[in-house]
């Protein structure tokens, strides 16, 4: 009942902002409204309030405006054309049939800004990564550190340094970074890296990057067997929560106490693999273990963030020779700062040949392969493409504590305008790769995709309803405003010759162009239609 509920709401809010935008401007503009209905059919709700009929309609596929006199032929008696539409003047006519496309593009402005005014705290320009020879590195700044002035401007949060790297790509930065008690100043050039946003459009832009990431990697080690610190009692996969009493909670801080003199005392958690299929199934013990590290031990711990917790069989990286306990070194001859950093440089790109680099005791390995494109269904029945690199590593991430966001408003008018220009460029290139072959019809969905896309409210929360709300507003907007006969664009289109020829279009031709537009719309009906039910065919196949 709940995904009924989400799904009334979404495409009952997506209509009624559509109709307000033509029952506003119509009234604005003095013409007569006689009906403003959410949806059609019979009327569950109705109610007259002036001259104008409210209704809440049966099917909530859709809903109109109609306006006294809407028809170019209406017979208008000549007391009461002051309030028709077909008497307005061309370019009123044109507002009032824009207005609906429009509310429906200016819904993410409404939307998006309040939604981000609730992000009064943002994650800390805080370096948690750093990967090795990137820009960062070799300007000195390190994991710990954190940002505090780029170019002379006080810096506090992740999105003030990644806004001020994105826009300076080869750009010298002088860059003011804390690590610990100490300041320091350095110089940094971003490097200029293509960003690819949407692949199957053709879709990219020219960002700066300096190779960083604000998660860290919390104290899970690797264990040598054989080792003194294997002997004393340390495993593969233990989490270290303190060392001589001092807790810790990052791999870097642990590893540089345990290499000072004397013995340790350290405290871990015992993390046992129960050997099911997925990574990360493990069960920790209530009570820490107690270790004591003879002095010079240290030796046998590392990170344990490359190290190979599971091979899948069959898949590119069992090809490769890959197995558990390996250390992975490098991909294509970079040494990556995070195992997820690999992962995504795989999923990024597919068609390449990688070159693993990877250590079994004294030996390196280096070996070259290839991804298998394979094909699944993603979260709402879609079919997707997808690789799978098949190893995995048993990581322990963190990330640092919130701090204000000194530029509230700021942030939420950049964000909204960002995202809102986001979906109104991908929706436009994506309807534009209809007609140009590079997106699939396979690929449309339609109300029972919205209907699962709704449903996924209660599990993903209101922000991800208003997500939804804002992209398919977007797209209804975008849509309208195809010159499509029956559409909105299909009768800015009509005016649009009007305006030239200074007569309306006749009569045959305006009937003619509405069949063949409605026609166009009940084929695009029946694809997006068959499209959900094969999506969702097990279920009808249960369901009969």
């Amino acid at each position: 009942m709940q995904s009924v509920f989400y799904f009334a709401l979404l495409l009952g809010g997506l209509i009624f902002f559509h109709e307000l935008g033509h029952f506003l401007v119509a009234r604005l503009m003095g013409v007569r409204v006689e009906t403003f209905s959410i949806g059609f059919g019979p009327a569950i709700l109705k109610w007259k309030r002036g001259d104008t009929l409210y209704k809440l309609a049966l099917v909530p596929l859709g809903g109109f405006v109609k306006m006294f006199g809407d028809e170019v032929d209406s017979a208008v008696p000549e007391a009461e054309r002051q309030f028709a539409f077909n008497h307005k003047p061309l370019w009123q006519r044109s507002l009032v049939v824009f207005a609906g496309p429009f509310f429906n593009l200016l819904l993410p402005l409404l939307v998006f800004f309040p939604m981000f005014l609730t992000y009064t705290e943002l994650t800390p320009s805080y370096i948690g990564a750093v990967q090795q020879d990137g820009p960062a590195w070799e300007a000195g700044i390190r994991a710990g550190d954190s940002v505090t002035a780029i170019e002379g401007r006080p810096v506090s949060t992740w999105w003030e340094l990644e806004s001020a790297v994105n826009a300076s790509a080869g750009q010298q930065l002088k860059v003011t970074v804390k690590r610990g008690d100490r300041t320091l100043d350095t110089i940094l050039v971003p490097e200029a890296n293509t960003v690819v946003r949407v692949k199957e459009l053709g879709l990219s832009e020219v960002k700066g990057r300096i190779q960083v990431l604000p998660v860290f990697i919390k104290p899970m080690i690797a264990v040598e067997p054989g080792s003194a610190a294997y002997t004393a009692g340390l495993r593969t996969w233990d989490l270290v929560l303190a060392v001589d009493g001092k807790k810790v909670t990052t791999i870097d801080e642990t590893l540089d106490l345990l290499v000072t003199a004397g013995p340790k005392a350290v405290q871990v958690l015992r993390q046992k693999d129960l050997g099911t299929s997925g990574p990360g199934n493990w069960a920790i013990p209530e009570a820490p273990l107690d270790v004591q590290l003879p002095a010079g031990a240290a030796a046998g711990i590392t990170s344990s963030e490359f190290v190979v917790h599971r091979v899948d069989p069959g898949t590119a990286a069992q090809t490769i020779g890959l197995q558990a306990g390996d250390r992975v070194l490098s991909l294509d001859g970079v040494r990556n700062p995070l195992w997820s950093q690999v992962i995504y440089t795989l999923a990024d790109e597919p068609e390449k040949t990688h070159v693993l680099e990877y250590q079994r005791g004294d030996q390196v390995t280096k070996a070259e392969f290839k991804l298998v494109e394979t094909s699944e269904k993603g979260e709402f029945n879609e079919e997707r493409r997808t690789v799978t690199f098949g190893a995995y590593n048993h990581g322990a991430y963190g990330v640092p504590e919130l701090v204000p966001n000194p530029h509230l408003v700021a942030y939420a008018a950049t964000q909204t305008w960002t995202r809102t220009a986001d979906a109104v460029e991908i929706t436009a290139l994506s309807l534009a790769g209809l007609f140009k072959g590079r997106v699939k019809m396979k690929d449309m969905g339609g109300p029972i995709m919205i209907y699962d896309m709704a449903a996924k409210t209660s599990e993903h929360g209101w922000e991800y309803f208003f997500r939804i709300m804002v992209w398919l507003s977007v797209s209804l907007g975008i849509i309208n405003l195809v010159p499509i006969p029956i559409l909105d664009g299909g009768h800015l289109f009509f005016f649009l010759i009007e305006g030239v020829i200074r007569r309306p279009v006749p009569l045959k031709v305006r009937q003619i162009a509405a069949y063949i537009g409605l026609a166009m719309i009940l084929l695009l009906m029946v694809v997006v239609f068959a499209n959900d039910i094969q999506r969702n065919w097990g279920l009808f196949g249960d369901l009969f």
